[in-house]
Parts: structure tokens; sequence; C-alpha cells
């Protein structure tokens, strides 16, 4: 079955716009209509419907029934003549042209001051401080603006400026600045200069700062995350020595020293019969006053004047209870001799046995000591300089991240502006018959250009050329070259911003060169404490060079050289080590560092540093160390000897403290009291026994006298 073809949809003609039903001479028509119809094709289309009527006008002539896309057709082209008006209304014009004129003599008149007033409120958002112009002379006409004694303070010494400039002129391109670009030819800056002294205080209160507050909080973790602390440092001078400290040696035998574990074992079993016996010892001593108190009462009483027998009889009894009192007492005394006399036989044998151990350990220690032999360079390696400059290296880096990050973000503003140009998203042409093409003059400028910024001053000068937020357009890179003198120290930087995405060049290229720096590092520097951390100071040049990415990473190379320099350190034990590790630094007067540096946004900061510092430290540590080798074993063994013998103070305290309560209980004695209250019985027995005597006598006189005859 053949396909069947479709016709073409017909509308009514009288949607057609009345500008193809009005009527025209030939001249009319020309001019409102075909001369408005710039493509062949669609003039040949509109001039088939006109046709000269009767009255000799020409006017179109459509079909009751039109095709649908000749009529939309129609329509659309007469919405293009009708956007092409040609006719100027004067009134309207009069009064844009007054207007104009009024702001041209406005801006005459007042276009200094307003230009010098812009600039001084925008230089002061920027730097935070407060900027002087005493002059601005705009010339429109011959396409120039001055500044005479620009003066920006320092935000952080309000008393000082930051900079000066004596004169700063800029040419720029009236042409283009009236086609909406600022094109300028060259900018140049004559008398520099920077940290002169201010008459008034620079500070703006008004202005809150908060820029530094806002770089300085902004914290990049993965690049803190990797500061070096004192765990993953590499090896320090202590680590070197431990090698002859006995402590050190000690705590590597530990699994094979019996010492510390014999020592706290027999500490804890003397403690407790200490504590025992001091209980005891207590005791005995409080019941030991009573008795003797209570007993020498009796003993010092004069009974040698008491004539009742009943009484003498009463003395006999207190002194018989006190003698009882004094056997039960001898008795708990010899039995407390008996038991610490054991206790006694215990404690001796933990002493000797604590001591065989220790005599065994040091025989352990010495063999360990004895295997000590002369060392090597390849032995072991020290990075003191090193871990100091990786530290501090790795720390101003995190410092200044937030800057570079900055930076970088400028940059890549510029280039993503540039694709966002260069890669416009396409329209969709709309189907037209042929015309004619026509061709304009391709503008080379792109909407912002500085072509050339020349700066100079006493010790100073810097240039800056083709500055443009266009690079694609305007061909080439940003480069910079600045040269200047400050404080004693001299800088020379290099810097190359490519924003165009025509090339592989890297987005941002440093290359910077210091000389004159002073150095000064020290442990306060150090975001961790170790034995032996060196003061470094010195004269040193510095060279750097750089790149920068869209992606956010930058990577770059370092070189520094370092004279007259000194190294020194503080005190630490072993008093031989740092006279040796002092020697070894002293000897150090020149250093090369070489630093290799890295940042991805996703890793963080990597930093590889190398000096040739901590090989001589090195070599001179290590000779100086096989000189006395012999000697340092000696010390090393007594010192080890001293350290093994702290495991058992406590010990010995608490065996000084056993003997002693042996010796004071062994010393308890009441025999004496017991012998004077014996003598003092026998003494009342015999007393007794003569009054008693003399009662019978009187008595039997007595009776003898009542039987008188």
């Amino acid at each position: 079955m053949a396909k069947k073809i479709s016709q073409p949809k017909l509308i009514s003609s009288k949607k057609i716009p009345k500008l193809y039903r009005k009527k025209y001479t030939s001249k009319k028509l020309e001019k409102k209509i075909y001369k408005k119809l710039y493509i062949d094709k669609d003039r040949e289309f509109v001039e088939s419907f006109f046709k000269k009527n009767e009255s000799g006008f020409y006017t179109g002539f459509f079909p009751e029934k039109m095709i649908k896309t000749d009529v939309l057709r129609l329509k659309k082209l007469a919405k293009q003549i009708k956007k092409q008006k040609g006719r100027i209304k004067i009134l309207p014009l009069i009064a844009v042209l007054v207007t104009i004129a009024i702001v041209m003599i406005t801006v005459l008149l007042g276009k200094n001051i307003f230009v010098k007033t812009i600039l001084q409120k925008n230089l002061e958002s920027v730097f935070e401080a407060k900027t002087t112009i005493e002059q601005v002379n705009v010339e429109l006409f011959n396409s120039r603006i001055s500044l005479e004694n620009l003066s920006i303070a320092n935000k952080d010494f309000p008393m000082k400026n930051l900079f000066e400039v004596g004169k700063i002129e800029l040419d720029f391109n009236l042409a283009q600045l009236l086609r909406g670009r600022f094109v300028s030819e060259n900018i140049e800056a004559t008398g520099m200069q920077f940290g002169t002294n201010r008459k008034i205080s620079g500070a703006l209160s008004s202005i809150k700062n908060t820029s530094n507050s806002e770089i300085s909080n902004e914290k990049n973790e993965v690049a803190i995350s990797n500061q070096k602390d004192s765990d993953s440092v590499k090896m320090q001078i202590s680590d070197f020595f431990d090698n002859y400290d006995p402590k050190t040696i000690i705590e590597e035998s530990t699994n094979e020293l019996q010492t510390p574990n014999v020592a706290k074992k027999s500490e804890q079993q003397i403690k407790e019969i200490v504590s025992k016996w001091q209980e005891e010892s207590n005791t005995i001593q409080t019941k030991v006053t009573v008795f003797n108190t209570s007993a020498n009462k009796l003993i010092k009483k004069d009974y040698s004047s008491i004539k009742d027998p009943l009484k003498i009889k009463s003395a006999l009894i207190d002194i018989n209870d006190s003698l009882r009192q004094a056997k039960d007492l001898k008795n708990e005394i010899d039995t407390i001799t008996k038991d610490i006399s054991t206790d006694r036989d215990t404690v001796n044998t933990m002493e000797k046995t604590l001591q065989s151990v220790i005599n065994n350990d040091k025989d352990i220690i010495n063999d360990k000591i004895n295997t000590i032999k002369s060392l090597s360079v390849k032995d072991s390696e020290i990075y003191v300089v090193n871990n100091v400059l990786e530290s501090v290296g790795l720390g101003t880096l995190i410092k200044y991240l937030p800057y570079i990050n900055k930076a970088i973000n400028i940059a890549k503003t510029l280039k993503k502006a540039k694709e966002e140009n260069s890669i416009k998203k396409a329209t969709k042409d709309e189907s037209r018959l042929s015309g004619r093409d026509i061709y304009y003059k391709r503008n080379s400028f792109p909407t912002f250009l500085i072509e050339k910024i020349q700066c100079s001053g006493p010790e100073f000068s810097a240039k800056i050329t083709d500055i443009s937020n266009d690079a694609n357009l305007w061909g080439k890179p940003i480069f910079g070259d600045a040269d200047f003198t400050h404080a004693g120290i001299s800088h020379k930087i290099l810097v190359t911003v490519d924003a165009r995405t025509t090339t592989d060049a890297s987005l941002i290229n440093v290359m910077y060169t210091g000389s004159g720096y002073k150095i000064s590092i020290g442990p306060e520097d150090i975001p961790y404490t170790a034995v032996g951390i060196p003061s470094i100071n010195g004269t040193n040049t510095v060279s750097i060079n750089a790149n920068a990415d869209t992606d956010g990473s930058f990577n770059g190379s370092g070189l520094l050289k370092v004279a007259d320099l000194n190294i020194s350190t503080d005190t630490f034990d072993p008093e031989w080590g740092y006279l040796i590790y002092k020697n070894a630094l002293q000897n150090i007067n020149t250093m090369n560092v070489t630093a290799n540096f890295a940042f991805k946004p996703d890793s963080g900061l990597t930093l590889n540093i190398k000096n040739d510092a901590d090989s001589q430290i090195q070599k001179i540590v290590i000779n100086d160390i096989n000189s006395v080798i012999d000697e340092v074993k000696i010390t090393a063994k007594n010192q080890a000897l001293e350290e093994l013998k702290k495991y058992t103070n406590s010990f010995d305290n608490q065996l000084k403290d056993f003997n002693n309560l042996d010796l004071l209980l062994r010393q308890i004695n009441i025999d004496s009291t017991i012998t004077s209250l014996n003598d003092k019985k026998d003494g009342l027995t015999k007393q007794t026994t003569e009054k008693a005597q003399e009662v019978i006598e009187d008595k039997t006189k007595d009776l003898i006298k009542g039987f008188k005859f």
C-alpha cells in the first residue's frame, strides 16, 4: 500500500498583519518594507504578494486560504520590520541631549573630588586603614588620571605607613572607555616608600577588622593533622644517647631483670610485718608505761612509819597484786620477743634473696654494656636540625595556607570567566534562507585591560603587565616582576598568572629570591618538647619556585643557604653526652637546606626537607663517643647499679623501720621493777613480823601483869 502524502495545512489569510494590506507608492513600499528585508529570499517572498492596483498604488493580494507556514513567516517578517523604526522624535532627543550636557558639566566640574572620594573609600575598605590622597586630577579628553602623595596606613601599626607613593599617572583609552571597556596602556607610580612614619594615627575605628580573623579561622584540618608532634619526629639526639643510658638499658632488659619484681614483692611483705609490729610495739609500750607508773608508786612509798599491822598487810596485798601483773606482762614480752625473732629470720632471708637478685641483674646489665662497641655512621642517623626545620616549615605553610588558597581562588575566577566566555552555550538557529554574510572587525580588547603598571622608589622597582579579565582574548598571561630592599633584606619576585584556557601552563608560577634574612629558631618555636632541641641562628639566602593549579593544589621547591651559623642547646643528662653534642654543634658554621612541598585539598600538606648539618653533627658525635667509649661503659655500669638500687629503696626503708622496732622491743624490760617490788615485799614482810612480835611481847607483858600475886 502506497504511503499517503500529507497535504500542507491551510488557514485563513485574515490573520496576515495589516502592514501588508496598506497602500504604498513605489518609493514608500521600498522604504517601509523592502529596504528593511536584508535577506534576498525574504524580499522575494514578500514581493510575490504585492501588486499594483487600479489606482496606481501597491498593496498585498492574498488568497482566502493560505499555507500556515507562509502566514507565520509573513507575521515574523512584519515584526522585524516594525522594530526598525527610522523616525526620530525630536523632543525626547532634545531632552536626552540636555541631560547629557548637564551630566558632562557636573562631571567636568566635580570629577576630581568625586574620584578622590571614591578612591579613598575603596582603598580604606581594602587595607582597613586610613588612606590619604593629596590631589587627584582627571583629564578625560587627554585620557589621563593622576594622583599625588598617596599614603596608606599600616592597620597593625597606626603610626606607620604601609606604603606611600609620590605620584601615580594612569593613561587610558578613551575610545574603548566609550565602548564600555577600560583599557589602560600604562600606569606609573613613582616615589614609592614603605614603612614611613605618620604624624596622625591611621587607625579606622569605624571599620571592623574581620578579614584577618576570617582568614586565620580558615583552617585546613587535613593540613593541620599532618603537623609533627614528639611521637612522629625522626630520631632525636636523646634517642642517640639512650644507647648508653643506664635507664634505657634497664628498660630494655625488663624481661630479664628480676630485681623490680622481687623488690616489689619483698617490699609488700616487709611492709605488712612492720605494720604488725608497729601496732604491737605501741600496745606493749603502753602497757609497760602504765605498769611502771603504778609499780613505782608502790616502790617509792615509805612504809617504815606504819605501826598498824593491818595497814602493812594491805600494802603487802597491793605489792603482790603488782607482782602478779608484772608476771603476766613479762610473759607477754617474752612471747613478743620470741615472735619477732621468727619474723627477723624471715626478713633476713628476704634481704639476702634481694641482694642475690641484684647481683645477678648487675651481671646481666654489665654483659649488655660490654656488648657496646665503637660506632660507625651507618649505625644510626641524627635528625636534630631536620626535625626543627620541618616542624617550623610545616607550621609556616599552615599559617599562610589560607592566604595561598585565597590567591589561587582569585586566579581561578579569572580562568573560570575565560572558560565561560570561550565556551558559550550554543543557541538553536532557526532555519533561514540564504542571504548576505556580514563580517565585523574583531575587537581584541577585553572589557578590562591594563597593559603595564610600573612602580619605583628608593630601593624599590616593580612592573606588572597584561592584567585583563579575558586572557584568551588578549592572548597573554599576567606577569609581575619586583625588586626591593626592606629592613636590610633584598627581595626579587617573578609572578606569572596564566588564565588562558588554551595553554597547559600552571595557573600561577612564583619565583622568589631573598637574601639577608636573619634566621632565629629555638625550642619555643616547636610544638613538642624533647631533649637537645637546638637553637639555630644565622644569616641566609632563600630561593623558591612554586606552582599552583585550578584544583586548589600547589607544589614547589626551595633552597636555603645559611651562613654565620650558630647552633646551641640547653644542658641535659648524661652530662658527657651533652658535652659531646655541644662540641658537635659548635663546629657547624654553614648549612644548605633543600625543601620540597606540596598541597592537595584531599590529602593536605606534605613537606620534605634535607640539610647537610645533621650528617656533620652525626660524624662528630660518633667520633667523640668512640674516643671515650671505655669510660662511658664504666660510668654506665655504675649508674646502672644505682638505678637498680632505686628499686630497693622502699624495701630498705621498711627494713630500717623493722630493725628499729626489733631493737626497741628487745630493749623492753621490767625485771628491775619486779626486783624492786620483791625487795619492797620482803621489807614489808619483815616489818610485819617485827610488828607482830612486838604486839605479842606487849600482850604477854600485859597478861603477866594481870596475874600478879
